[in-house]
This record gives C-alpha cells, structure tokens and sequence, in this order.
C-alpha cells in the first residue's frame, strides 16, 4: 500500500518541470535507486536542471496538510550532437538526440505504473 495515498492516487500525478528546489529531492531519490559509481553527483543534477530544464522532469503528488508538492520521480536528459563519454556531462542545446541520464521512481511507488506514465508525459511534454 502506498503510504498517506488513496488506492488510486496515479491520476493524481501531476507532472512538471524540475525546479531547483526539487534537486536535492531528486538527488536523495537516484542515490537509493543506483550504485554509487552510476548514481549522478547533486551537481550534475543542479546542471541538468539549470541547462537542460525543458528535458528535467518531475512527477509530483499534492500533499494538502503541507499544502506542497511531493517529487516522486523524475527523469532527466540533456541534448548531444553524438553519444559518447562527454554527452553525458555537458548539455548541446543544438545536438539533434536527447540522452536520458535517469528514469527513477520513490522505492515506495515502483511497480504500480508511475515510471510508465511518467515517460508517456515526457514524450508528450517535449515534442
């Protein structure tokens, strides 16, 4: 069961671009979702977030009490002209593929579809 959530709280997502404040958020969300060595730095997020922002998305529940937003996953990518080792530390606003770094769900929402419909918004949201 999810924690504080109705049973049918999927439609309750909403889906946003990453704010700053939402950073150290992400970062505490990807260091428990991948090892250590593939886990990004908080700076290559705060990066990401600042020069790939139309490619740095949220996935948020509203939490009434707090009257705030709770990031529940997210996904980042940046833009490169070509694959290789330095795509994945700089960001092309030029390049013509998108590379994406990270697909990561809150360990208590995986398995129910979040990181599905996360990715449909995505596509959506930068077409």
């Amino acid at each position: 069961a999810i924690p504080d959530q109705p049973k049918n709280w999927l439609p309750l997502v909403r889906y946003r671009c990453a704010q700053p404040t939402d950073v150290p958020t992400c970062y505490d969300i990807q260091i428990w979702s991948y090892p250590q060595d593939e886990a990004a730095t908080k700076s290559s997020l705060q990066y990401r977030q600042h020069h790939a922002a139309p490619y740095f998305r949220v996935a948020v529940l509203h939490d009434e009490d707090s009257d705030t937003d709770k990031v529940v996953g997210f996904i980042c990518a940046t833009r490169c002209i070509e694959f290789e080792q330095n795509s994945m530390h700089t960001h092309d606003s030029s390049g013509s593929l998108l590379g994406i770094h990270s697909v990561v769900v809150r360990q208590e929402y995986r398995r129910q579809g979040l990181a599905s419909a996360m990715l449909q918004n995505y596509i959506s949201a930068i077409k």
